[in-house]
């Protein structure tokens, strides 16, 4: 059957396929069978599964995991305009904007710092659904290292200076380690995930040194590059 996507949204990677006789079916992007990110506006085909749901999505121009998105066939050539594997690949900048597909968080994130990550990391504080790359996993976790050495020295300054005990100040490294508790998690949860482990294997943590050796190498892994039931690859590889 034929169709259009009209949304998808590749941090949960579900999206909205309205079918030509003007139904509309959502679908998860683990039925997507192409090499490149569904788009909004793409035409797709899909077929129906033994439950009602769509699966075996694919673009209309061709059935191979190897075709083009149309929304990359459709873009004018121009032989003035510079482009690098990451544009040529998921869209090129108009008006300082990129396409809205996956490649322009790709290319967005790659000029991340520390602070843009620990912003997402708080965006998604209970998110355990979905991928998080490498940069987003470790400069997180340096960043609540850096806040508990400064949140430490602040605790131990102030309280010599007003004379107060330990335990009584007002900013407590027990405090800062609380508040990074969930998404320390869950981030790490969806590190696992762009690995295609499971979010699981933190119990890892409850044994010491193998266990902490064997989860470390699992976080410090590449990104997966395919599609698994969490989602899109977290960065482009």
């Amino acid at each position: 059957m034929n169709g259009k996507i009209i949304n998808f949204d590749d941090y949960k990677n579900t999206g909205i396929i309205i079918a030509d006789d003007g139904v509309q079916y959502s679908f998860d992007g683990k039925d997507w069978i192409e090499r490149y990110a569904p788009k909004a506006g793409d035409n797709v085909d899909f077929m129906f599964n033994g439950t009602g749901s769509i699966n075996r999505i694919s673009y209309q121009s061709s059935q191979s995991q190897a075709s083009t998105p149309p929304s990359l066939l459709k873009e004018p050539q121009n032989q003035n305009i510079s482009t690098t594997p990451e544009l040529e690949d998921y869209g090129r900048p108009d008006n300082s904007q990129y396409d809205e597909n996956i490649g322009s968080l790709y290319l967005a994130e790659s000029n991340y710092g520390i602070v843009d990550w620990t912003k997402k990391v708080f965006s998604n504080y209970a998110t355990f659904t979905g991928r998080a790359r490498r940069k987003e996993y470790w400069l997180f976790y340096l960043a609540t290292i850096i806040l508990s050495v400064v949140f430490g020295f602040m605790e131990g300054f102030f309280g010599g200076l007003l004379g107060i005990g330990i335990g009584d100040e007002a900013i407590s490294p027990l405090i800062l380690a609380l508040v990074f508790f969930i998404p320390t998690i869950a981030v790490a949860t969806r590190r696992l995930h762009d690995t295609g482990r499971s979010g699981w294997w933190q119990l890892l943590w409850f044994i010491p040194i193998i266990g902490w050796i064997v989860l470390v190498v699992f976080l410090a892994q590449q990104t997966s590059p395919q599609n698994n039931q969490w989602g899109l690859p977290a960065k482009r590889v």
